[in-house]
């Protein structure tokens, strides 16, 4: 019997009849009936971003798929270089099943991934099982908006000496936008979808066959923003870190960034403070480099005689040049960071086939 006018998803309800004194009437056998209301979430466009994360040892993988009011399900996963296209109908417990067959070294093996949708429709959760048993477990929450989180936010990837930077800019479809440069200069482009719950899903393939990755799930609140990533670099000679990383933790951190036209994009320097130094450490550097600099009131920072940097006030990025201690010229990048104590400005260098950090900081 279908209920009307009760659109809350709130688990199954049950409730007794009882049947009792009757009036010109006998009862029967049976005077009471458990009724049970099977909460059935209903079928709804919908799309969802997630990851697949490998148990036992560390590894990442994407999804992203949408539901149909058909109750159809349409996707793609991946996983180790690979992608895999499903498509096809949930059934009654809203679940989908698709094994793919793939050719490994020659041998034709099989993989399967298992879908469900949770009791309140905003998640998709399931595994995918490779032909040896390893099991990737995943996770995709259904996209929304929170509006407060629309906005442009500037963040710093770091490890220990390690330096990149992101960009990400949350619009007003929910869509986000990600660019940024990792530590041996690779830059990075990637669009996902903030989840209700204020999560952005990460998982920006990389390199050659997209072998390497950058993924892991960031939180937007209260104008910050924050991810514990995984970046996974194949080894290439002749590159920077040409042994390249396994799964190597970078922790995105970073905040709502905005600026005035015709103001420094620094606050930190004031209308009469233009001065302070850059230090260069790591990258192969003897040891520290600290340069004086003077700083423009058009975001324009020198090092004189030994390189320059411009600020963009739209994005807050800046890129230029420098001078090591050997008269060598080395490229820098990086990202100004917005903080209530003090902005920070940092970046990385490329010096051969290593990175060294980068730090702007005013007298």
């Amino acid at each position: 019997v279908p209920i009307l006018t009760d659109a809350l998803v709130e688990g199954d309800e049950a409730f007794t009849v009882n049947l009792a004194s009757p009036t010109d009437a006998l009862l029967g056998a049976i005077t009471s009936a458990e009724v049970t209301i099977s909460d059935v979430v209903p079928a709804r466009n919908a799309n969802f971003h997630g990851l697949a994360n490998r148990r036992v040892t560390a590894g990442l993988g994407g999804i992203v798929l949408k539901t149909t009011v058909k109750n159809r399900v349409t996707g793609k996963l991946q996983v180790n270089g690979l992608t895999y296209a499903f498509s096809g109908p949930l059934d009654e417990a809203g679940a989908l099943m698709e094994v793919f067959s793939v050719k490994v070294s020659m041998v034709k093996v099989q993989r399967t991934l298992a879908l469900h949708r949770s009791d309140d429709g905003l998640a998709m959760n399931g595994t995918f099982t490779l032909e040896d048993g390893t099991i990737y477990d995943i996770a995709a929450d259904a996209d929304a908006l929170d509006e407060q989180a629309v906005s442009a936010y500037n963040a710093l990837l770091t490890s220990g000496t390690l330096r990149g930077f992101a960009r990400s800019v949350v619009k007003t479809s929910g869509v986000v936008s990600i660019k940024g440069s990792l530590p041996d200069g690779k830059a990075f482009t990637h669009s996902t979808h903030i989840a209700a719950n204020g999560n952005v899903a990460i998982f920006a393939p990389l390199y050659a066959r997209d072998r390497g990755y950058l993924g892991g799930t960031a939180s937007i609140a209260s104008g910050e923003i924050t991810a514990p990533l995984s970046w996974e670099k194949p080894p290439k000679p002749g590159s920077v870190f040409p042994s390249g990383f396994d799964d190597q933790s970078l922790t995105l951190s970073g905040a709502l960034y905005t600026f005035t036209a015709g103001q420094r994009v620094l606050s930190d320097f004031d209308a009469t403070n233009g001065t302070g130094n850059a230090h260069f450490t790591g990258g192969g550097l003897a040891s520290e480099l600290v340069l004086p600099l003077t700083y423009s009131t058009d975001n324009k920072i020198t090092f004189p005689q030994n390189g320059a940097l411009k600020l963009v006030p739209a994005t807050g990025l800046f890129k230029g040049w420098f001078k090591d201690g050997q008269g060598m010229r080395h490229s820098v990048e990086g990202i100004v960071v917005p903080r209530e104590d003090e902005d920070i400005a940092e970046g990385y260098f490329i010096n051969g086939s290593t990175s060294g950090t980068v730090k702007i900081v005013a007298d």
